[in-house]
């Protein structure tokens, strides 16, 4: 269920105000159960003109609403949906987070820093790049785990690190040169997932016992000794007749099942892991940048969000003024799903009556 979430606030139109906040709210806490009045309720309130601070909540509970929804509305089938899939799609296709927009509860990340084109300088760049995210994780608390070159295995810095993949661009005058060099490095941040504990419940299990065929005589033959397990969730299933023991053929079939889970899992994380770093990966162009430091202006320019800052100096040694733009950067991906949900409400709206009835 959602509620809203600011429910003190001050208003100096306070009858109309009031009245649409309660009659919003009320809605919000069944989104699920109802199909029309809902989303419509928050599009027709979010599109008004009110003040900012009621402005704020509309939107915040917009945003509520996609990341409530939309894992499940990629997973319709319904042809109905797909124009609605493909806007969603094209929508997260936008985001500056890449692929982690997409991935929940991940804890950890694999940073790397390589050198991009410009010989000894990008080198040189790139160390100063790490050295910076080093120092990040130390003032914020991240656990790092150094490997070599220039690569390591962050925990706690996801919301972080999603926004700094990309290429990074110098300009400035190389210690053995007499003008300006122009140099790249490339940064890839890929999620690390740990291995869930796979446990077999009974109730996802289906048993069956059979008869054994081949040589072993009519003990073998007559008596129900042989199994097959599947797993319903997943549908995988094992036949194993290797014993005359029905209790020892269901211990070897559930192993069975647990290694194909495993394995099952662990190719999921690895299609993962190969989606993020394949929408990542860069040839280090110059022309591909994302932020570039420019040491004679003594500026720092973000081209996904066009905010330039100054203090190269402080910003490659601490990261100094690099939350304003990751903030100008989740400001517009909010504003990237706000303008879907409007876009597309009827279609939303529409989902939500046939989830509603499925519940």
């Amino acid at each position: 269920m959602l509620k809203l979430q600011h429910r003190n606030f001050t208003t100096n139109k306070t009858d109309l105000y009031h009245k649409q906040f309660s009659k919003l709210e009320k809605s919000l806490e069944n989104v699920h159960l109802n199909t029309l009045l809902p989303l419509k309720d928050v599009v027709s309130l979010y599109s008004g003109d009110y003040d900012e601070g009621l402005y704020k909540l509309f939107k915040s509970e917009l945003l509520a609403l996609y990341y409530d929804s939309y894992l499940q509305i990629l997973k319709l089938s319904d042809s109905k949906f797909k124009g609605l899939k493909s806007r969603l799609v094209e929508t997260q296709s936008s985001m500056f987070s890449g692929e982690f927009h997409k991935i929940s509860e991940c804890d950890k990340v694999i940073l790397q820093v390589k050198a991009g084109v410009g010989g000894e300088e990008s080198a040189r760049f790139a160390s100063e790049l790490f050295n910076m995210y080093t120092n990040i994780c130390k003032d914020r608390g991240f656990r790092m785990v150094k490997h070599i070159d220039n690569a390591a295995e962050i925990t706690g810095g996801t919301d972080f690190f999603k926004y700094e993949f990309g290429v990074h661009r110098v300009q400035r005058v190389p210690f053995n040169c007499k003008r300006i060099q122009t140099s790249s490095a490339v940064v890839t941040v890929v999620p690390h997932f740990a291995l869930e504990t796979t446990k077999l419940k009974s109730s996802d299990l289906h048993v069956e016992t059979m008869r054994s065929s081949g040589s072993g005589g009519q003990s073998v033959n007559k008596s129900e000794t042989a199994v097959r397990v599947t797993h319903i969730p997943s549908g995988i299933s094992v036949s194993i007749r290797d014993t005359s023991s029905q209790i020892d053929n269901k211990s070897i079939a559930m192993d069975l099942i647990l290694k194909k889970l495993r394995e099952k899992q662990e190719s999921e994380l690895e299609m993962v892991k190969s989606e993020v770093k394949s929408t990542q990966f860069r040839t280090g162009d110059r022309s591909e940048k994302i932020r570039t430091f420019n040491f004679m202006h003594d500026t720092i320019t973000d081209h996904r969000c066009k905010l330039t800052l100054n203090g190269v100096d402080s910003f490659l040694e601490f990261g100094e003024g690099i939350d304003d733009i990751h903030q100008r950067l989740l400001s517009m991906e909010d504003s990237l799903i706000v303008n879907f949900m409007m876009e597309n409400i009827d279609m939303i709206v529409e989902y939500y009556g046939i989830a509603s009835k499925l519940k």
